[in-house]
């Protein structure tokens, strides 16, 4: 790892790195492993444990707090999300497998409590109101809930920004907080897994409202 000047400030193994995320910490999250579908098979927490200084001896402030294998899961996303507002962030995989109620693979939501040294499953989603490529968290209206919005697919080739809340079991969907986008949409990117949120996709469906089917 590289600070913003170019300078290592420490090494840690991971394999290939396909998703990571900080927490207000500044403690790294990372899904990692050496497949090539572009997904992951090993979630990995790394404390960044002291600023170095300039010189020699840099290497050693990254440390590795913890390592599950989710091999099963094949995780493509990871994010740290306060879906409840108790102030304690939720850790939010994507995934992409069978469930007992859809037997194809498909991409999944999957929500754990995380108290720093294990995953404790919250809500293992099998599905929201409709297939979805990709997910973001944003806190719309400044209630100290993490809102979740997802770009679905809908019949036909469209897509949808579509706005989920926590209900304490799960998510519900918004029909009032939904945007379509186009393929060529500036709030998406193309990529080898599909499209993806752009940055500023999430605050885009916040400032926007859509009611239209």
């Amino acid at each position: 790892m590289f600070d913003g000047a170019g300078t290592l400030v420490g090494r840690v193994e991971t394999g290939r790195v396909v998703d990571l995320s900080f927490d207000r910490d500044r403690a790294l999250y990372l899904v990692a492993g050496r497949s090539p579908t572009g997904r992951g098979d090993r979630m990995i927490h790394i404390s960044i444990e002291a600023t170095p200084q300039q010189g020699e001896g840099v290497e050693g402030y990254l440390r590795m707090r913890f390592s599950r294998d989710l091999g099963g899961l094949a995780p493509w996303k990871i994010r740290l999300a306060d879906v409840d507002g108790d102030g304690r962030p939720e850790l939010v995989l994507g995934v992409f497998k069978r469930t007992r109620f859809d037997p194809v693979p498909r991409k999944r939501l999957f929500v754990y409590d995380w108290p720093g040294y294990t995953l404790v499953p919250r809500w293992l989603g099998s599905r929201l109101s409709l297939p979805f490529e990709d997910f973001a968290f944003v806190d719309c209206n400044g209630d100290g809930r993490d809102e979740l919005v997802a770009l679905e697919q809908r019949p036909g080739g469209r897509r949808r920004l579509m706005r989920y809340d926590w209900n304490g079991f799960g998510f519900s969907g918004d029909e009032n907080a939904m945007v379509q986008v186009a393929p060529d949409s500036d709030l998406l990117q193309s990529t080898p897994d599909g499209m993806r949120l752009r940055p500023a996709a999430p605050a885009a469906l916040c400032a926007r409202k859509d009611p239209s089917p």
